[in-house]
């Protein structure tokens, strides 16, 4: 099949954004096979409002609280939840 990273993908995801009382919250559903690497990627260019990828803690809250999820391929249908680094109590 090949390097998938070769090409370039068009990926579709739906964005709900809420603002609480900590700051900024992204909850998202994402494809099954979609990276962390590649969510951040798709929230920069598509969130250019926010800050860089960099800035955000990627959490599978379906499973985890506040364990921090780095380069993980996410399952089919779980939530991730996205918060700023510099709003943790």
């Amino acid at each position: 099949m090949g390097n998938i990273n070769a090409v370039p993908r068009r990926i579709r995801m739906s964005v709900r954004v809420q603002v609480l009382p900590a700051g900024t919250v992204l909850t998202l559903t994402v494809p099954s096979d979609m990276t962390v690497r590649e969510l951040k990627a798709v929230l920069a260019l598509q969130l250019p409002g926010f800050p860089a990828p960099k800035m955000f803690i990627v959490q599978d809250y379906r499973v985890l609280q506040d364990h921090q999820v780095v380069g993980a391929v996410l399952a089919e249908g779980s939530i991730v939840v996205l918060t700023r680094a510099d709003n943790t109590r």
